[in-house]
């Protein structure tokens, strides 16, 4: 079984590899013999280096040519919308997903974390675009979800309704994702870095005896400000 696995994988925000890392050692525990191939949505083929070939589709050259020479043909699309803001990202992502689709996959993966905002929208329109087309089946895995605006909305409803799209499950924000994508079935999970336990080796330095993390979440704020408080007055280590 080949299986291509889409995510932040080589960002910054180390949190995105050990998603991608942790679910590709899931798939591998249980499927002992599967290929996994990794596509970066930022256009990353490491950590600190990307791609750097551009794509020469027609479809492409073509999309260039009316960005710089009548873009009020295109210029109501979502899509072109959001091009124009990160060219040189897109051009980037699409050569490497050009690369990478030259094999064949029976299966594509988003390994989750927080994909559904406005900087990933207009990537993922364009990626499951590409493996509809290639019929490849499609699974969103554990995603959350952030503040979209209105062009985001439209290429992800787009997006999530691809027919080959088999399964979406999200780790958070069942309630906006809901209001926001009426139509769409989905289920809910946990997230997938709970596993990274098993995969990764506890650090031999420790720095504190308590680790806190702080979620941005108007109901747990209170509680949140009075453990810090709690501490402070204490001589635990935090």
């Amino acid at each position: 079984m080949r299986i291509l696995l889409i995510g932040e994988c080589y960002s910054d925000n180390l949190g995105d590899g050990v998603i991608c890392d942790t679910v590709a050692n899931l798939i591998k525990e249980k499927y002992k013999n599967a290929e996994i191939t990794r596509f970066d949505l930022s256009g990353r083929s490491e950590f600190g280096q990307y791609h750097t070939q551009y794509p020469n589709t027609k479809s492409f050259t073509w999309l260039c040519r009316i960005k710089y020479r009548i873009p009020w043909l295109i210029n109501w699309h979502p899509f072109f919308q959001e091009f124009k803001k990160d060219d040189i990202r897109y051009a980037i992502s699409f050569g490497y997903l050009n690369t990478v689709l030259k094999d064949q996959y029976d299966l594509a993966i988003f390994a989750g974390g927080s994909l559904f905002m406005d900087y990933f929208a207009a990537m993922l329109y364009c990626v499951t675009y590409e493996l509809n087309k290639s019929k490849i089946p499609m699974i969103f895995h554990s995603c959350g979800m952030s503040t979209l605006n209105n062009n985001s909305i439209k290429l992800l409803r787009k997006a999530l309704s691809r027919k080959y799209v088999k399964s979406i499950s999200l780790r958070d924000s069942e309630e906006s994702f809901e209001k926001t994508f009426p139509k769409i079935r989905y289920c809910s999970t946990y997230d997938t870095a709970f596993n990274c336990y098993r995969f990764f080796k506890r650090s031999s330095h420790i720095v504190a005896d308590v680790g806190i993390g702080v979620i941005s979440l108007k109901k747990f704020r209170n509680f949140q400000t009075e453990l810090i408080k709690y501490l402070l007055k204490t001589n635990i280590s935090w």
